[in-house]
């Protein structure tokens, strides 16, 4: 009874190590999956974890992220709190 257990617990792991070393680790995103990504994270921790996923650039070789096709955004004047001039004074 021991050897049969045995055997069908070493089976069902063998089958379930050969699925995982078959199986991608990580999709490749493409920009549109990067943007949408960004969109459904809602912390900072979401945010870092879609900056470090596979990014495929187009016509670019070696391994991209999608941090490299986030937007960024210029700063203006007022999102520098030492750059605001202080209440009343121009």
């Amino acid at each position: 009874m021991k050897l049969v257990l045995t055997t069908g617990l070493l089976l069902v792991l063998t089958a379930l190590v050969l699925k995982l070393v078959s199986a991608p680790l990580n999709a490749v995103y493409d920009a549109q999956d990067c943007q949408r990504a960004y969109a459904r994270s809602r912390t900072i921790r979401d945010s870092a974890r879609v900056d470090l996923h596979p990014y495929a650039a187009s016509g670019a070789q070696g391994r991209h992220t999608c941090g490299e096709s986030r937007a960024v955004r210029a700063l203006t004047p007022f999102d520098i709190s030492a750059a605001r001039p202080p209440e009343g004074k121009l």
